[in-house]
């Protein structure tokens, strides 16, 4: 072979000018499949994911005779670059399957038909990284959110990268600490599998069968992941890590054109997004504060009940304070690190609140406009004491001596200090300054 370097640019130019070209796209593809090329291999070249400089001699025939069998254009012509025994081999030879890889068609059992365009079924991880291994599940910029875009002349082209013009490149955009994070579950056993969308692009190129017997038959095509890249990507770190993890994820199959792919990434984006300090204060149940809170709020104290996330309880007596309030609270004033210590503060806690509730009844069961005891903030201040108060065998008399050092009137300017209450309204945000704050307040009156 000669002036490989050559072709290799004229290459890169006729592909830029037809990128958008869905019959050349689709005519070329045809002729390299029948040639034993994978459709993620051609892919990978057609959408420059994979530098011409890295494939073989064979692909690299087989791709130009591809495009000048359609195109007729010269500057590719096989004869310029191919010497007459190359050209003779390549169209002659068939790529070899490396690796095993997956090819068209591919067939999924046990597979649930909901509309004429969405599936469900279940793969095991290691089905899902030999599928993304073969190239087949590809990574479409069209039909994926927001993309890492770089205005700037860039010569290299890496796997999760494309490159226009040699000015404008978009690049994958990937939270490798949130992959890192999901992997290391999958690993552990503590992730809880929830459904990825793959989805066979309607363009045109798109085939598959789904008969009576619910077998889905996968002919031709672009499947791109629309919905969970980084679910995926931790999948295939998991099982880097682990070849023979039991892991199996649920997968959404559609056939949805580029528009409906993006009305669909617009939808699961326009949802109610989560609080983050409700996840923290709720969801995360790796943190040992939130196990404390759910096993308070389950048992038989009086405070069980009271705990909540919802505001409107709040507001109308029916609860006291939030989950993230005390969950930061706990965190802060007991250092816990084990389920053991789990369960024994938290038991602590209920027996706690029993006594102090007991104390204050009535301020408890009729909270009144001019008294603070059941303001959210308040349990900072409880909490605070009961962590000065743990394991002392006279708990209850330092409890009952603490408490009637306080005024919990509202006219008392102490709770704005603390921001318990702002702007003569209740607060409803603790921050970690003021647990810190309300912390120095506690040990100064109780002598910690």
């Amino acid at each position: 072979m000669k002036d490989r370097e050559v072709l290799e640019v004229k290459l890169t130019e006729i592909i830029s000018d037809n990128n958008s070209n869905r019959k050349l796209l689709n005519t070329s593809k045809e002729s390299c499949l029948k040639k034993g090329m994978t459709s993620g291999l051609f892919m990978d070249i057609w959408q420059m994911d994979k530098k011409l400089t890295d494939v073989s001699q064979l692909v690299l025939f087989i791709f130009t005779n591809a495009l000048f069998n359609i195109l007729k254009d010269p500057r590719i012509k096989p004869e310029n670059f191919f010497t007459p025994v190359e050209i003779a081999d390549g169209q002659n030879a068939n790529i070899e399957n490396p690796n095993n890889c997956l090819q068209y068609p591919l067939k999924f059992e046990n597979v649930l038909k909901i509309k004429e365009d969405q599936y469900v079924l279940h793969l095991s991880i290691q089905e899902i990284k030999r599928l993304h291994d073969s190239k087949l599940i590809i990574y479409n910029y069209e039909t994926q959110r927001n993309a890492k875009v770089t205005i700037g002349k860039s010569t290299q082209i890496s796997d999760s990268m494309e490159v226009f013009d040699g000015e404008l490149s978009k690049t994958i955009n990937l939270n490798k600490a949130s992959v890192k994070s999901i992997s290391d579950a999958i690993v552990n056993g503590t992730f809880i599998s929830n459904i990825i969308t793959l989805n066979l692009l309607a363009d045109g190129t798109d085939e598959y069968v789904y008969d009576n017997k619910r077998s889905l038959t996968v002919v031709n095509g672009q499947i791109n992941i629309i919905d969970g890249y980084h679910r995926l990507m931790g999948m295939i770190d998991a099982v880097g890590q682990n070849p023979n993890l039991e892991y199996v994820s649920e997968v959404r199959f559609t056939n949805w054109n580029v528009m409906k792919c993006r009305s669909f990434i617009f939808q699961e984006d326009f949802r109610n997004k989560i609080d983050k300090r409700y996840l923290q204060g709720i969801m995360d149940m790796q943190r040992l504060s939130n196990k404390v809170i759910l096993k308070l709020n389950e048992s038989g104290s009086d405070i069980k009940g009271k705990i909540v996330t919802d505001l409107s309880l709040i507001k109308a007596g029916r609860a006291w304070t939030f989950t993230n309030i005390m969950s930061d609270s706990v965190e802060f004033f007991y250092n816990i690190r084990s389920n053991m210590e789990v369960n024994n503060i938290s038991e602590w806690l209920g027996e706690f609140f029993d006594h102090l509730i007991g104390l204050y009844y009535d301020d408890f069961k009729t909270p009144t406009q001019d008294n603070v005891m059941t303001l959210p903030a308040m349990f900072v201040i409880y909490v605070s004491i009961s962590s000065q108060l743990y394991s002392k065998q006279n708990w209850k008399k330092i409890l009952k001596s603490t408490l009637s050092k306080l005024d919990f009137s509202t006219d008392n300017h102490l709770w704005t200090t603390l921001n318990v209450i702002r702007n003569s309204k209740m607060q409803t945000v603790i921050k970690k300054p003021d647990i810190k704050k309300i912390s120095a307040y506690i040990n100064s009156i109780m002598g910690g």
